[in-house]
């Protein structure tokens, strides 16, 4: 919530945003009580321009309260003002408080993501302010940066451990002001397959190959250089016993996804 600071009847009054959970189109806020006896209750003053508060709610005598059918993505400027048992109204305003409605998050672009992978989310929704955090829910994944677009979209870098457990996550997105608001299970983090082998050359069973050949394998994604070790990745013969293989081979490409088997010798 949002708590204020004002100067009422005879008392100074605090008001402030607070960060509770609530709706879309809302604004909770909260404020200190007036110590005096004759205080019977509080309006709520706000509008879209500093200083300029065009709409009004008797709260009644409380301490808190939400405002509600507010536009998405537009500023309120807000005072609290006591009255007594007359309707006479404090003099002053309380201190003015200024925020968003409650953010709405409504989609990740992505929606998925595997283990070990970073990326860059596209979170899409409503009133996101200027240095709004993400949060997901769970663990394993790291938020490392986010971009604040407009008020409609966010760009999140993010990291998913590796041992990061599958399934649903929500996402939270807290405004500089503390109001959040949260997607369920708007992302999922899928597991990372293990890759495979998807081209060989020359290809298995071909004829006519020179002795001096030196083959490739070729993986669907880029492989841990200490997985390509010559036990790992074999030439076989004719009667299926691997070939000797030279001194550092297997030999795994720059972008580490071709393996290049250097046989000892030439083949028979």
């Amino acid at each position: 919530m949002r708590n204020l600071h004002w100067i009422p009847l005879l008392a100074v009054l605090a008001v402030a945003l607070v960060g509770a959970t609530s709706w879309a189109g809302t604004i909770s806020l909260a404020w200190d009580p007036v110590a005096d006896s004759d205080v019977a209750g509080y309006r709520v003053y706000y509008g879209t321009s500093a200083g300029t508060y065009d709409q009004v709610r008797d709260v009644g005598n409380v301490t808190a309260t939400t405002l509600s059918g507010l536009d998405p993505c537009t500023r309120y400027y807000i005072v609290v003002r006591a009255y007594d048992t007359g309707g006479l109204e404090s003099a002053n305003d309380s201190n003015q408080v200024v925020g968003l409605p409650r953010p709405v998050v409504s989609a990740s672009q992505p929606a998925a993501g595997e283990q070990g992978q970073s990326l860059t989310l596209s979170i899409t929704g409503e009133s996101f302010d200027s240095g709004a955090t993400v949060e997901f829910s769970g663990t394993g994944i790291t938020v490392d940066g986010v971009a604040y677009v407009d008020c409609n979209t966010l760009n999140v870098d993010i990291t998913i451990a590796a041992g990061a457990a599958t399934g649903a996550r929500d996402i939270t997105v807290i405004n500089p002001d503390a109001s959040f608001g949260t997607g369920a299970g708007l992302f999922t983090v899928t597991a990372n397959p293990a890759p495979t082998v998807s081209a060989t050359d020359p290809a298995a069973g071909a004829s006519d190959v020179a002795v001096s050949v030196r083959p490739t394998v070729t993986f669907s994604e880029a492989m841990d250089p200490a997985s390509i070790t010559a036990d790992n990745v074999r030439l076989l013969d004719a009667s299926a016993a691997p070939v000797a293989q030279a001194a550092g081979s297997p030999q795994l490409s720059a972008d580490r996804r071709v393996a290049t088997i250097v046989p000892a010798a030439d083949l028979d």
